[in-house]
């Protein structure tokens, strides 16, 4: 698996699309190169619980984060997110 990219947190906005109520987030963030994604967690998915330990003062901040694009509608998901209290 490829390593974690540093990127910048832009934004996240909670997204439930969970009978169960599992977290889901939509993120958007700066990659390495600058350029702006908007991506989202699966429901139930290691990055969705990571990604509720962030929140708006880490707007800005620096996090590191794994994604890929899907073929058919090229759509950023958020496959791993590093846990904000996990030394780098």
């Amino acid at each position: 698996m490829n390593k974690c990219q540093k990127c910048t947190l832009q934004a996240i906005k909670y997204r439930n699309h969970s009978r169960l109520r599992k977290p889901s987030y939509w993120v958007r963030f700066f990659d390495e190169k600058g350029d702006l994604h908007h991506a989202y967690t699966k429901a139930n998915s290691h990055a969705g619980y990571a990604i509720q330990e962030f929140n708006e003062k880490d707007i800005g901040n620096d996090i590191y984060i794994k994604y890929h694009f899907t073929k058919k509608m090229g759509k950023c998901i958020i496959d791993y997110v590093k846990d904000k209290n996990v030394e780098n």
